[in-house]
């Protein structure tokens, strides 16, 4: 952490050594932008403590106003306690080359050769027989291929064995949410019986559940759940193992149907902001790709030579696209609703919706404007650091889409194209100036370049 610290250039607030004070009423315009830059600065080193510690350390620093506050309360933990790191205590690693008969037996399948193999061997359920160090169990289960094995070694070893972790601190039950085999995840809980794998997070302070997620596994996730929802507790933005971080995850895992029946709910998930003024619907307008309108329309192979027959497989693909579309778009209508209806005060409210509004006209998502202006008309006005407003960052980045959309819903279309951002610009100026790179490269040669960007410089006939 200490390097981590000094890597940001805030190992001085951390220690107190650097961390600047100043009281009284009449600082000079300099101390007050050292101040502010100081308690800017003890902010972020305190988020990152924050974030790197599990829940039960979180309580003994989460009354911590100053970074500092937190760092020593943590000295004052762990000082002289070397042994906290998330490897179980055991035996030392073993050596390698010895077990590695073990190592190919369980990666063939061979179960005669692994029962031989540990019947020799009263150290082999614990030994640690790879450089990660994974035991025999963590092997069988990573493999996906291997549950007979995984049953066999349950069933033989006590729960001491099973609860080891390797390198990365993880359980077996974690590299089973990693890997997403339900089934060894079943039988594991099933030798549990107090639960603790579940809860039991690794070096990286995630939960099985939130591994499970970061790696895409839905069938995994939806085991999980049932027994995990208890370890999702805290509603906080900052925490690893929060309900809204557990959302933000399967936001950007694509698994919007989960998303959206957890938001369901706990309608509070939708109001809830991240640091650096982030939220759900924000972080869905980063995915352009998943609406219809964000993503790259091209014509497949078998559609551009006249291929009239489309195996299942490929109808299999569309459906899932169409129920994903489907998804995506009743999560957002829900989100803006809630966060419309919302008792917060217009400041509030404005400061959930401005990102994603801004961000989905820049980045050309006409499902987030449109459902972000029905549930909020109000938002038509939001303008960024630069005050551009919708139109002016449709046309900086050439979603003639988005212009479009904006043009036809709103009665005040002309004061918001009249209106000059802070260098003066109106969306003519901007029309003018040369089109992004990302969007140019996808037109073919400079003549059709140069003919798309005189469409965009017609929008003067529009003021």
């Amino acid at each position: 952490m200490k390097t981590y610290f000094l890597s940001q250039d805030l190992w001085d607030i951390v220690n107190y050594e650097n961390y600047l004070e100043i009281s009284g009423s009449t600082l000079s315009e300099q101390q007050q932008e050292q101040l502010k830059e100081s308690k800017k600065n003890d902010a972020a080193a305190l988020f990152i403590l924050q974030q790197a510690v599990d829940d039960n350390i979180f309580r003994k620093i989460s009354r911590a106003q100053k970074a500092n506050e937190a760092w020593d309360a943590l000295r004052e933990e762990f000082q002289g306690n070397p042994q906290t790191t998330a490897l179980a205590e055991g035996r030392e690693p073993e050596d390698f080359k010895k077990y590695l008969p073990l190592y190919k037996a369980i990666l063939e399948g061979d179960l005669k050769s692994v029962q031989q193999l540990c019947d020799g061997d009263k150290n082999a359920f614990e030994a640690r027989i790879t450089v990660n160090l994974d035991t025999a169990l963590h092997v069988a289960v990573g493999t996906g291929k291997a549950n007979h094995i995984v049953e066999y070694l349950l069933n033989q070893m006590s729960m001491g064995q099973v609860s080891m972790k390797n390198e990365e601190g993880n359980t077996v039950l974690s590299v089973a949410a990693i890997v997403g085999n339900v089934r060894a995840a079943r039988m594991i809980k099933k030798k549990d019986k107090n639960q603790t794998l579940i809860q039991d997070s690794n070096k990286s302070k995630r939960i099985p559940l939130i591994e499970a997620t970061r790696h895409g596994q839905k069938k995994m996730i939806n085991y999980l759940l049932e027994f995990s929802k208890k370890d999702l507790a805290y509603d906080s933005a900052t925490r690893f193992t929060s309900r809204v971080h557990f959302v933000k995850l399967l936001i950007i895992a694509e698994f919007y149907d989960l998303a959206l029946d957890l938001i369901k709910e706990h309608p509070s998930l939708a109001t809830m902001t991240f640091y650096g003024g982030e939220s759900l619907l924000s972080e869905i307008t980063k995915k352009p790709s998943a609406f219809l309108s964000g993503g790259t329309k091209k014509l497949p192979f078998w559609g551009l030579v006249g291929v009239s027959k489309v195996t299942s497989y490929t109808k299999k693909i569309r459906e899932t696209k169409l129920m994903r579309d489907y998804k995506v778009l009743e999560l957002v209508k829900h989100l803006c609703k809630v966060i419309a209806d919302d008792k917060n005060d217009y400041r509030t409210t404005s400061l959930i919706l401005k990102r994603p509004l801004l961000l989905g006209a820049e980045m050309g998502v006409c499902e987030i404007v449109e459902e972000i202006i029905k549930s909020y008309p109000d938002a038509i006005w939001f303008t960024n650091e630069k005050n551009q407003n919708l139109f002016h960052l449709a046309v900086m980045n050439r979603q003639e889409k988005v212009f479009n959309l904006i043009y036809q819903m709103t009665d005040h279309k002309h004061l918001l194209l009249m209106s000059q951002d802070v260098d003066k610009n109106n969306i003519l100026h901007l029309a003018g100036k040369l089109a992004p790179e990302n969007k140019l490269n996808v037109i073919a040669g400079a003549a059709f370049q140069m003919q798309c960007e005189l469409q965009w410089y017609k929008v003067r006939l529009l003021i």
